[in-house]
C-alpha cells in the first residue's frame, strides 16, 4: 500500500502523488468521483485482477443518483499505455466517460507482471 497526497487540481481531475524510494508515483481522480471535501490524502493498492475480488465500479449516473458513493473506495482495470523513464503510465480499459481515474503513473518497479492490472485506492 501507498499513501499519496493531493497536489494538484486541473479542469477534470485531482492529482495525488508520492514519492516511492526517488520516483514518483502519481494518480489521477476524476472530480466527479472525490468526496467533499477533497480528502488530502489517500492509500493506493496495485496488483491483478485476481488480488481484487467483488470490488464495485461506479459510473457518473451511479454518484448522481446516490453522492453518497463518493466515499467509497475506487477499483480501476488499467492497461499500459507508455513507458517512459522511470514510470509507466496506465489508463483504465473501459470507456472514458466512465473513467473513475484518469492516467496513473507507476514506478516501473511497482507494476505487476500482467497485461491488465488493477488499483484499489481507499480515502483517508
Amino acid at each position: 500500500m501507498f499513501n499519496l497526497k493531493f497536489d494538484k487540481e486541473t479542469a477534470r481531475f485531482y492529482r495525488y502523488s508520492g514519492f516511492i524510494d526517488i520516483v514518483k508515483f502519481t494518480v489521477y481522480i476524476e472530480k466527479w468521483r472525490t468526496p467533499i471535501p477533497k480528502p488530502e490524502d489517500i492509500v493506493v493498492e496495485i496488483g491483478v485482477p485476481e488480488d481484487f475480488k467483488n470490488k464495485t465500479k461506479y459510473k457518473p449516473l451511479d454518484i448522481d443518483n446516490n453522492s453518497t458513493l463518493r466515499s467509497k473506495p475506487i477499483y480501476e482495470e488499467l492497461r499500459e499505455i507508455e513507458e517512459m523513464t522511470k514510470t509507466i503510465r496506465h489508463d483504465p480499459i473501459v470507456t472514458r466517460n466512465d473513467w473513475e481515474v484518469g492516467s496513473v503513473y507507476i514506478p516501473k518497479d511497482l507494476v505487476p507482471n500482467n497485461e491488465i492490472i488493477s488499483i484499489f485506492i481507499q480515502w483517508q
